[in-house]
């Protein structure tokens, strides 16, 4: 019989998983808080953006919306289904030009 896995150790095999997913995905990924300070994102989403990571942590994600209603309608949906699904969004890179995720 297999000894029982700690929690921690468990969370800690879980947290491992994720970052390897977050950091390996293909797909650009990010993380912010609610009200738009952005908290963590992975090297495709810096290359889709033309940001380095520290230009993207000081950045609100605000700079990356032409609209600020556009922002609302994704918080919006978030709020109401807990997940983000099928919206397409028109956002900018650093240099201004438009990029649809």
């Amino acid at each position: 019989m297999e000894p029982v896995k700690s929690v921690e150790l468990v969370l800690k095999e879980s947290e491992k998983r994720y970052r390897e997913l977050f950091e390996n995905s293909v797909a650009g990924v990010f993380r912010t808080t609610k009200g738009g300070k952005i908290l963590d994102c992975n090297e495709s989403y810096l290359r889709m953006f033309e940001y380095t990571k520290e230009e993207i942590l000081r950045e609100g994600v605000q700079t990356f919306y032409f609209s600020p209603e556009d922002r609302q309608q994704y918080i919006a949906q978030l709020e109401r289904q807990g997940i983000v699904k099928s919206l397409q969004l028109r956002l900018k890179k650093k240099n201004g030009e438009e990029i649809y995720v």
